[in-house]
C-alpha cells in the first residue's frame, strides 16, 4: 500500500482553513481521488467530547491529537487534508520530520481582515486567543504562504495540488 500524504491548513482562526480544505476534499473527490479524509481542528475537539478548553497547555494538546491522527490516517495510505490552527514549531518540527513530502499551507491573514471576518466573535473577548494573547509560531518552511485578501488566489493553489494528484498519483511540495 502506498503512504498517505498530509496537507497541513493552517492560520489563524478566520484565516479560511477549513473552507479551504473542504474545497480541496470536495475538488479532489470530484476528480475521483477517493482515498482523502479531512481532519479539521474543532471537530476533532467535539469527537473527544470537548474535554479541553483553550488555554495554551490544552491547545497543544488538541494539537498534538490532530498531528498523531493525521499521521495514522497517512500510515493507512490516505491524503490528509488537515486544516487547523495548531501554530506551534514544535508540531511544525514533528510534521517535517514524521511525514514523508509534506504540505504545510500557511494562511497569513491581516488584522484588519480578522476584525472584518471575526467568524466565533473570538477577537472581541481577547482571551486565551491565538493571535491576540496567545502567542503563535509562524510555520518556517510552508510550501504556500499567503496574505489572505482573496480566496480565489488559495482556490487556485489547492486546484494545482488537485493536479498533482491526478498526474502522479501522489501530491507534491
Amino acid at each position: 500500500m502506498n503512504k498517505g500524504k498530509l496537507i497541513w491548513i493552517t492560520g489563524l482562526a478566520g484565516a479560511g482553513k477549513s473552507t479551504s480544505a473542504k474545497y480541496l476534499v470536495e475538488t479532489l473527490k470530484s476528480n475521483q481521488i477517493y482515498n482523502v479524509a479531512m481532519v479539521e481542528g474543532d471537530n476533532i475537539r467535539k469527537i473527544c467530547d470537548n474535554d479541553l478548553g483553550y488555554s495554551l497547555e490544552e491547545r497543544k494538546k488538541n494539537a498534538w491529537r490532530i498531528v498523531k491522527l493525521c499521521e495514522y490516517l497517512c500510515s493507512q495510505g490516505l491524503i490528509v487534508v488537515c486544516g487547523t490552527i495548531s501554530l506551534y514549531k514544535e508540531i511544525h518540527e514533528y510534521i517535517y520530520t514524521h511525514f514523508d513530502n509534506p504540505q504545510i499551507i500557511f494562511l497569513n491573514i491581516s488584522r484588519e481582515i480578522i476584525n472584518q471576518r471575526n467568524q466565533k466573535k473570538l477577537y472581541t473577548t481577547g482571551k486565551s486567543v491565538v493571535g491576540m494573547d496567545i502567542k503563535y509560531d509562524a510555520p518556517v518552511n510552508a510550501a504556500f504562504v499567503k496574505e489572505i485578501r482573496d480566496s480565489a488566489e488559495v482556490f487556485g493553489y489547492l486546484d494545482q495540488i488537485v493536479k498533482e494528484c491526478k498526474t502522479n498519483g501522489e501530491v507534491t511540495a
